[in-house]
């Protein structure tokens, strides 16, 4: 995937267990946010997002923050504990779980935090990776 493709749709998980599809925030700038919860720059990030939410409302993205699959592999702190320690508990945001086939779809060199901006019509208008 590159800056100027159309997002590929997929189906995420809720933490409070309900399914739901990226396609469903079509009409609406989307912060897709990849993490895990054992990085600490994915820690940082989050807590960032959380400290610019009225800038964020303010130019209408919504926030989707979703942990890799599996955590990538590794051991780390239930999501919802994460999202408390480092959002300060933020619910303004979507939170959840990607599957495998969304995992490497959007992060296939399996990066610890990788965020993409997408239009309202589902097009790539930015991508970026935290690289340590």
């Amino acid at each position: 995937m590159a800056v100027g493709d159309i997002a590929p749709n997929a189906t995420f998980t809720l933490i409070n267990g309900t399914k739901i599809n990226l396609y469903n925030f079509h009409g609406k700038y989307v912060l897709l946010y990849f993490i895990v919860t054992w990085c600490e720059t994915c820690a940082e990030g989050l807590h960032i997002l959380s400290q610019i939410i009225p800038t964020l409302a303010s130019k209408n993205i919504t926030v989707i923050v979703v942990e890799s699959y599996n955590d990538l592999g590794y051991q780390g702190i239930p999501l919802n504990e994460f999202i408390k320690s480092y959002a300060n508990s933020n619910i303004t945001f979507y939170y959840g779980y990607a599957t495998l086939a969304m995992t490497k779809e959007y992060n296939p060199n399996g990066y610890l935090d990788i965020y993409y901006l997408l239009s309202p019509s589902g097009k790539i208008i930015y991508i970026a990776v935290v690289l340590l």
